[in-house]
């Protein structure tokens, strides 16, 4: 009942796998809201970046791009998870 959302992390250079699927399909039957993470961005060249990116978002919804490295999605990340915190 305390569980306000769970963010997923899925590694952009490998894409949405069968783990991730399974468990965003038991976070679903749940009715626990997610917050997906693209992580590793700063790992790949701009062209394969969209094109990962995209792919990833056509599964995910509103994915967040993140690179731990260079800080980028750091607050799309904050902000989300704060939302979290308003809405249940």
């Amino acid at each position: 009942d305390t569980l306000r959302g769970a963010v997923v992390i899925v590694d952009c250079r490998r894409g949405v796998g069968d783990a991730d699927r399974q468990l965003l399909d038991f976070l679903a039957a749940r009715e626990i809201p997610v917050v997906p993470v693209l992580s590793k961005v700063d790992k790949l060249k701009q062209g394969e970046r969209v094109r990962l990116v995209r792919d990833a978002k056509k599964e995910l919804g509103d994915a967040i791009p993140f690179s731990a490295v260079t800080g980028e999605g750091e607050r799309d990340l904050w902000r989300r998870l704060t939302d979290l915190g308003r809405h249940r």
